[in-house]
């Protein structure tokens, strides 16, 4: 790896290997819920673009949220950690998890939630899409080819 910046380094591409992002930024946009889902309340989501893998892969934003209650389906793997206030999750169990200011919780790809803001959330949320078929078969490819 060549070194971009002292103490930064970088890939073959020339891309940094390492991404710092401020979680105290305030360039939010709009990110509402889909009505559909909204079970209570008028929840008001915001979310702030902080980095995303040149493949698409993996993202990682803040979100936030005023007080409601919502349906939520996770496409792909999201973990968070939560920064400010509180959220109350039911999951498809019916089991209800509290996280607050300094928790963490992974949602697994394909799971649905109930989310209930009592008053305001912030979180940090990093995300993994499904890998699709041809990038499974080159990742299983590079292995291989590494091992040879």
């Amino acid at each position: 790896m060549r070194l971009k910046h002292p103490g930064v380094r970088t890939d073959q591409y020339g891309m940094s290997s390492v991404h710092v992002a401020d979680v105290r930024r305030d360039d939010f946009v709009a990110a509402p819920i889909p009505a559909a889902q909204v079970l209570g309340g008028d929840p008001r989501a915001r979310s702030c673009d902080l980095h995303a893998s040149r493949t698409g892969g993996v993202s990682m934003n803040l979100w936030d949220c005023t007080a409601g209650r919502f349906r939520w389906h996770f496409a792909g793997d999201e973990l968070i950690q939560v920064l400010e206030g509180e959220v109350h999750v039911t999951d498809s169990g019916g089991t209800v998890h509290t996280l607050r200011a300094g928790d963490t919780a992974h949602f697994a790809s394909g799971s649905s939630t109930t989310w209930e803001i009592p008053d305001y959330l912030k979180k940090l949320a990093v995300h993994r899409s499904p890998a699709t078929l041809p990038d499974r078969l080159l990742s299983k490819a590079m292995r291989l080819a590494s091992r040879a």
